[in-house]
């Protein structure tokens, strides 16, 4: 028998048909959503002192306000009260931002590594190939 409550906490509803603050607080705000599993992922395989982390702390940091939407018991109105340029469809889009400079933050930390490897492993081939060198000219003396 199929147990269609539990197959509707499976799935989460569309985007799209989800309001603004509901998008918010379930990508920003649960530990379900898109940014805390990335956050997540990023502490278990990076060390505290990582460029990366700090990089990530500091876009939370930039978009600290999305947390009003994620907070229990919070309606519109109190967040409106607090900040009134931040409504919900303003929050969305910086969710959107957040969720773009993650991307690029990611995206420029492979870069990085991709080069500083590459270029680690140019210096490995080269201090081999002058060890070899220095052999081969002492076998010959």
């Amino acid at each position: 028998e199929v147990n269609s409550e539990f197959l509707r906490n499976l799935v989460h509803t569309p985007l799209s048909i989800m309001s603004d603050e509901e998008v918010v607080k379930w990508m920003w705000g649960d530990t379900k959503g898109v940014v805390h599993t990335v956050l997540d992922m990023m502490i278990q395989h990076f060390p505290h002192d990582s460029t990366l982390r700090y990089r990530f702390s500091a876009i939370m940091e930039n978009y600290n306000i999305l947390s009003l939407f994620c907070e229990r018991y919070i309606s519109s109105i109190e967040i409106k009260k607090r900040n009134d340029s931040t409504t919900p469809s303003v929050a969305r889009g910086l969710l959107r931002d957040a969720l773009h400079d993650f991307r690029a933050t990611i995206i420029e930390f492979l870069t990085l590594t991709e080069s500083s490897f590459v270029q680690s492993s140019r210096k490995k081939k080269s201090k081999k190939k002058s060890k070899s060198k220095k052999q081969i000219l002492s076998a010959v003396d």
